[in-house]
């Protein structure tokens, strides 16, 4: 499970920024459910390790990178919640690693 993100509520003031919409949207329910896309991705992987995939190995690759997309945008969204200070995103270990889980597949294959 992600590290809760505690951020300082703004002023009443003040109007909301980037970081607060941001940090609204990354506590959201929504959000959270996002586990079915990364076990359909876990499903989607299994598959592809199998060698007589035919017509549908294209299909787990167009899937593939639609998942990889909605990782590195929850990713992005994630340091975004953390304004003018996206290094603290880096301060959680879950978040470390899921910048890394959601980064290492663009690196490309060698």
């Amino acid at each position: 499970m992600p590290a809760v993100l505690r951020r300082p509520a703004a002023a009443p003031s003040e109007p909301p920024g980037v970081a607060d919409r941001f940090a609204r949207v990354v506590r959201s329910r929504p959000f959270e459910i996002a586990i079915v896309v990364i076990m359909a991705n876990g499903v989607v992987l299994g598959l592809e390790t199998y060698p007589h995939l035919g017509e549908v190995r294209p299909v787990l690759r167009w899937l593939e990178w639609s998942f990889r997309v909605v990782f590195v945008a929850e990713i992005a969204a994630r340091v975004l919640a953390y304004g003018r200070r996206p290094q603290d995103f880096f301060r959680h270990g879950w978040n470390v690693f899921d910048f890394l889980s959601a980064s290492s597949p663009l690196r490309g294959r060698r």
